[in-house]
Order: C-alpha cells, then sequence, then structure tokens
C-alpha cells in the first residue's frame, strides 16, 4: 500500500515535469522567433542593395543605421539565443522521457504490488534525474512569469484529465 504523503509527492512531481517540458518548448520557439528576427535584421542590413539605398540617402541615415547594426550584432552575442535555445531544446527532450516515467509510475501507484517504499524510491530516482536535466536551463534560461503560468495551467489540465488521482 501506497501512502498518501507519496501519492502526492508522484503527483505533484509528475506535473512539475510536465509543467517544465511545456515551458521549455515555449521558451525555445520565442527565443526562435527572436534570434530569426536579430539574424533577418543582419541579413538585410548586410546586403549590397541596402548599401547603396543608404548612399542615396545621405549621412545621418548611414550613422544611425550603422549604429542600428552595432546594436543588432551585439544583441546577438550578448542575448546568444543559439545556446538557450539548445539548452531548451534537451531540458524539453529529457523532461519528455522523465514525464513518460513519472506517468507509468503514476499507474504504478495503485498497483497491489508496489510498495510505498518502492515508490518513494523510484520517484527519487526521477527526482535527481529531473533536477540534472533542469539545472541548464535554470542557468542560462531567465524565467518568464507569463509562460511559466501558461504553461502551469496548461500542464495541470492536460494531466489532471489524463492521470486524475483515483482517490
Amino acid at each position: 500500500m501506497v501512502a498518501e504523503a507519496t501519492r502526492r509527492a508522484v503527483w505533484n512531481d509528475l506535473l512539475d515535469v510536465s509543467r517544465v517540458a511545456r515551458y521549455a518548448e515555449a521558451m525555445g520557439s520565442q527565443y526562435r522567433v527572436r534570434h530569426l528576427f536579430i539574424r533577418f535584421g543582419l541579413l538585410v542590413a548586410a546586403s549590397g542593395s541596402m548599401a547603396t539605398f543608404l548612399d542615396v540617402l545621405g549621412g545621418h541615415w548611414r550613422i544611425g543605421f550603422g549604429l542600428a547594426i552595432a546594436a543588432l550584432i551585439a544583441a546577438d552575442f550578448m542575448l546568444d539565443y543559439a545556446t538557450k535555445i539548445a539548452v531548451l531544446s534537451s531540458t524539453k527532450r529529457e523532461c519528455n522521457v522523465l514525464e513518460a516515467e513519472w506517468r507509468e509510475l503514476w499507474l504504478d501507484v495503485d498497483s497491489p504490488e508496489s510498495t510505498d517504499a518502492e515508490i518513494r524510491r523510484r520517484n527519487r530516482d526521477l527526482v535527481r534525474q529531473f533536477e540534472r536535466a533542469t539545472s541548464p536551463m535554470d542557468e542560462q534560461v531567465r524565467v518568464s512569469e507569463r509562460t511559466n503560468v501558461r504553461c502551469t495551467r496548461a500542464a495541470f489540465k492536460v494531466t489532471r484529465e489524463q492521470y486524475a488521482p483515483s482517490r
């Protein structure tokens, strides 16, 4: 028999991994779009037709445009979206695997063969893996509260519909 505290811990951890998988996907998408805009701006600025256009416009426009290009290049280096996207993609993949394992664990909670000690041990192992999987994200990605709230609601809704506690 599995204790209620253990059931709650497994359920909460299942919700958490589901939330983080969704969060990593959402933030990765946002960063991809931002990175695309910066790169597109640099591509437009680097084109020969833009240089010709600026020659026609004259002095002050050239200076302003040069500063804009410098700002885009600095933003590209400082924001380092490529690294953040890679970290978020890796975190998402690992969380998806862990979520499947947690869902299996959740289904085992009600199994007559399952013991509280076994379920706690498996949950602890998954928590350790989850912490390892998310630590690079914690270091590289600033938390977006709005995205986090949206992903938490979505994770809770989907997980509750599929795996609501049987009690």
